[in-house]
C-alpha cells in the first residue's frame, strides 16, 4: 500500500469514528440520556468537602451536578461561537452578572435607572475622560444615568480615575449625587417607571443576546429577573458506589521563604478510580418556541455534551469519557412515551475498570426515534 493509500485509509477510519449529530427540531420533544465514565479523575469536586468528588451520602454513589454539565456546554459554546451576535454567553467565568445585564439593557436602549441632566459641556468632558468613566454610567442626549452595579470600592476607584483624568471636581460631585438619586422621591418614581418597562422587555433582550439565556434560562440579579429555559439538565449519578483515592503530591519548590525547603511541601488531590455516571437532558418545545431556540442552538448543546468533557481535561480530570449519548426524539411536542418508560430500556454495565457497555432496546417505541452517539 502506498503512502497516499495509507493516508486515505486512515482518513476513512477517522471519518467513520467522527460522531454524526442529528438535527433536532425544536418544535418537538427530545429527551437525551448521557453516559459518562471517569477513570482516576475527579469529574466534579465538592467545594464543601475540600473539593473531593461529589457523592450521595446515603448510598455513596457519585454525583456530577447539573451546573457542572451546563458549564461544559457553555465553555464549548464560547469556543465554537466566539461570542458572536446573539450567541454571547451570560454566565462567564469571572464575569459580574449585574454589570453584564445592565450593559445589555443599555445597548438595547433600555434605561434601568433615572438620569439627571448634565450640560452639553459636562457630557463632553465625561466623554473625553474615556475609560476613566465606568460602563455603569451611561451618557445620553441630555444627561447621565447610573445602573447601581458598582461596589463602594469600585466607585472609589472610579472617582480617583476621573481625578487623574483631570475631570472637573464639580462634575464628579454631580455623579456622586446621581448615585444617591435612588434615595429621593423623584428618583424612586423615575426608577419605578423604568423597571416596569424592563419587566416586559428583559426576556426578549436577554434571549436574543445570550445563547445560554435562550437554552438554559437564567436567574440573575438586577431587573432581568428569572426565565425558565427549554433545555434542563439533571444531576448525573453513578450506577454504583464510587471509590475515592487521595493521591499525595510533593512540591519541589517553595512558594515563599517561610516554607521548608524541598520535601516538606506536601499536597493532595482526590479522584475516583473507575465509575460510570448517567444523567438526562430534557428539551421542552413550548419553552423553545417562547425563547426563540433554533435547531442550531440544540446542535450546539449536543456537541457541548459530547466535546465539553474533552475541553475540560486537567490533571485532576484527565480521563472523563463520553461513553454514549442516547437521543430520543418524539413525534409531538407533548411526547409519545413517558420518559421513565424509555429510561428503563437503557442498560449500562461496567466491569469495574475501563469496560463500559451501553445498550438501548428500541423495539415498539410508539413514535419515538432513537439515535445513539458513541
Amino acid at each position: 500500500m502506498t503512502a497516499t493509500e495509507t493516508l486515505n485509509a486512515d482518513l476513512a477510519v477517522q471519518a467513520a469514528l467522527t460522531p454524526r449529530f442529528p438535527r433536532l427540531d425544536p418544535a418537538v420533544m427530545h429527551q437525551i440520556i448521557v453516559v459518562l465514565s471517569a477513570h482516576n479523575s475527579n469529574p466534579n469536586g465538592d467545594p464543601a468537602m475540600n473539593n473531593e468528588p461529589r457523592k450521595n451520602p446515603f448510598n455513596d454513589h457519585g454525583i456530577i451536578s447539573s451546573v457542572s454539565i451546563n458549564r461544559k456546554i457553555r465553555d464549548y459554546a464560547i469556543d465554537k461561537l466566539g461570542g458572536t451576535d446573539g450567541n454571547d454567553i451570560l454566565v462567564r467565568r469571572g464575569s459580574v452578572l449585574t454589570s453584564t445585564v445592565y450593559s445589555t439593557f443599555s445597548k438595547a436602549g433600555i434605561s434601568v435607572t433615572a438620569s439627571i441632566e448634565f450640560s452639553e459641556e459636562e457630557r463632553a468632558e465625561l466623554i473625553q475622560a474615556g475609560e476613566a468613566l465606568p460602563d455603569a454610567f451611561t451618557i445620553d442626549e441630555t444627561g447621565v444615568s447610573y445602573d447601581q452595579s458598582l461596589t463602594l470600592k469600585a466607585l472609589g476607584a472610579a472617582w480617583k480615575a476621573l481625578e487623574a483624568a483631570q475631570t472637573d471636581p464639580d462634575i464628579i460631585e454631580k455623579l456622586k449625587t446621581l448615585i444617591k438619586r435612588k434615595d429621593d422621591k423623584a428618583g424612586q418614581d423615575a426608577l419605578k417607571a423604568s423597571l416596569e418597562a424592563v419587566k416586559h422587555r428583559a426576556p426578549a433582550v436577554m434571549t436574543e443576546a445570550f445563547f445560554d439565556a435562550r437554552v438554559f434560562g437564567y436567574t440573575v440579579p438586577g431587573n432581568a429577573g428569572t426565565l425558565c429555559g427549554p433545555v434542563q439538565v439533571t444531576d448525573f449519578e453513578s450506577i454504583a458506589p464510587i471509590n475515592i483515592l487521595e493521591i499525595q503530591t510533593v512540591a519541589t519548590v517553595r512558594h515563599n521563604t517561610s516554607e521548608k525547603d524541598g520535601k516538606g511541601n506536601f499536597g493532595a488531590k482526590s479522584v475516583v478510580d473507575h465509575a460510570v455516571y448517567v444523567g438526562a437532558v430534557h428539551v421542552n418545545p413550548s419553552l423553545a418556541a417562547r425563547n426563540g431556540v433554533s435547531a442550531e442552538d440544540l446542535q450546539t448543546v449536543l456537541e457541548g455534551l459530547y466535546y465539553g468533557q474533552s475541553l475540560a481535561r486537567s490533571s485532576t480530570r484527565s480521563d472523563v469519557r463520553v461513553e454514549a449519548i442516547v437521543i430520543m426524539t418524539h413525534d409531538s411536542k407533548y411526547g409519545s412515551m413517558p420518559y421513565h418508560v424509555l429510561e428503563r430500556r437503557l442498560r449500562v454495565t461496567h466491569d469495574g475498570r475501563y469496560g463500559v457497555s451501553v445498550e438501548f432496546d428500541d423495539t415498539d417505541l410508539n413514535g419515538v426515534t432513537v439515535t445513539v452517539i458513541r
